[in-house]
């Protein structure tokens, strides 16, 4: 898909500007989500919440990859925390 192919060469630019910024994380993670390459996704969302662990998209997107893979009371657990954090 061209447009998921757009955002993922956009948030890969926005972590080559700055390896730091959890957002391009989130981003890049949503990307490979919707591509169902969840090892990826997973990663890419734990390195997100390393960097700031308040950041409830990406404790969403991490519920998302959880429930995916039917990973109930995990994904729970993060809905919550994620919920608890807007």
């Amino acid at each position: 898909d061209q447009l998921l192919a757009q955002a993922s060469g956009y948030a890969a630019r926005a972590l080559e500007l700055d390896p730091q910024l959890a957002m391009a994380r989130v981003a890049s993670a949503y990307c490979r989500f919707s591509e169902r390459r969840l090892k990826e996704a997973e990663r890419l969302t734990n390195e997100a919440i390393q960097l700031d662990p308040a950041n409830a998209e990406a404790h969403l997107l991490k519920a998302s990859i959880h429930l995916r893979r039917r990973e109930f009371e995990s994904a729970e657990r993060e809905y919550a925390g994620a919920v608890r954090m807007r």
